[in-house]
């Protein structure tokens, strides 16, 4: 039996298009547990087997892995990954909430007399 290693990810069906996302029509999420072969290891990590002929390095030390050698290190892993994309796009939301609000207002919006284009 080969190693494998593992990776969640969410599937979402239906409900994909733009028109989707202005409706409450979300469609169905499923999680998926994806199974990558070891192709060969290292000291350091090992390579596994994308779709193909793909190949990945995963970091044996690193901290946050694409992908992980237990199916619940897997789960662990993805939890952690919505967690910080839930905090990235709270943060996100409250600034264009305040962004918006502020446009409501009578204040007057600050007119930029010099743009510089960097590049």
């Amino acid at each position: 039996m080969s190693k494998k290693y593992y990776r969640v990810e969410e599937q979402w069906y239906g409900g994909s298009t733009f028109d989707s996302i202005l409706t409450s029509t979300n469609g169905r999420l499923k999680l998926v547990m994806r199974e990558y072969p070891v192709k060969r290891e290292t000291p350091c990590g090992v390579w596994i087997d994308l779709k193909y002929g793909d190949e990945k390095f995963i970091l044996n030390e690193a901290r946050k892995k694409w992908a992980c050698p237990t199916q619940e290190d897997a789960l662990e892993s993805f939890k952690a990954r919505k967690y910080r994309q839930i905090k990235i796009l709270a943060k996100q939301l409250s600034r264009a909430k305040q962004a918006y609000a502020q446009s409501l207002s009578e204040e007057p919006v600050e007119v930029e007399k010099e743009f510089y284009v960097l590049g």
